[in-house]
């Protein structure tokens, strides 16, 4: 999606997340100068809205850089979700948008994008797949930016509004963080629809890029 020049530019690269426990299993030099060359850093699964990860995302977003997140908190959740639906949203994006706010008085631009087929052509959990095979089109669909400014500065305004609040806008908010994360869902359940409808008018409804659930991804800047 992206030309070369881009991968080739650091700058211009992307940060993200992956978590620990897969990229970061135990102390390993060379595995954490490939990660750290490439601007991944780990993140903890089940440490909480609060873990320094999210906070460094967060100082990512406020200096204008690129961060890229699955957020449903995971690449999938095959065994708990069919293929046509999208599983709850982890709360953690919507903090990295409304602290980044709180920040810098901006909504990170927020790019929402799914893709389908990868699974078949390189099926999770299965070892000798370790590189992918052409077997299936990939297909990619991206799409509006998500405009949360207009919900942060409404929620803002009424957090003015409020004389109960010492703070308008405090950390930890979570009512924002909900707000944020539901717009984004649903901006991405409008993409999976569009994906579907594309994928049935040019395989058919028995292809096998609908055996699985897409993945769902956001871009933020």
């Amino acid at each position: 999606l992206l030309p070369n020049e881009t991968f080739l530019d650091l700058k211009a690269l992307r940060w993200g997340w992956c978590t620990a426990e897969v990229c970061f299993p135990r102390p390993n030099r060379l595995t954490e100068f490939l990660f750290e060359t490439g601007k991944i850093f780990p993140v903890y699964r089940g440490a909480g809205l609060g873990q320094s990860a999210v906070s460094q995302a967060v100082g990512h977003l406020a200096r204008g850089s690129w961060f890229h997140v699955f957020p449903e908190g995971r690449v999938a959740y095959p065994q708990l979700w069919s293929p046509t639906n999208i599983g709850p949203l982890r709360w953690g994006v919507g903090r990295l948008i409304v602290d980044t706010y709180r920040k810098t008085g901006v909504a990170p631009l927020v790019v929402p994008f799914v893709h389908r087929g990868m699974h078949v052509n390189m099926p999770r959990h299965e070892e000798c797949y370790v590189i992918p095979l052409p077997r299936e089109p990939i297909r990619v669909l991206v799409g509006d930016p998500i405009d949360l400014q207009t919900i942060l500065d409404s929620h803002l305004r009424a957090r003015k509004n409020n004389s109960g609040w010492g703070e308008p806008f405090p950390p930890g908010d979570e009512d924002a963080y909900e707000k944020v994360t539901n717009q984004i869902r649903e901006a991405l359940c409008g993409l999976q629809s569009c994906m579907d409808e594309i994928v049935i008018q040019e395989d058919g409804p028995d292809s096998p890029s609908l055996s699985n659930k897409s993945l769902y991804h956001a871009a933020l800047r």
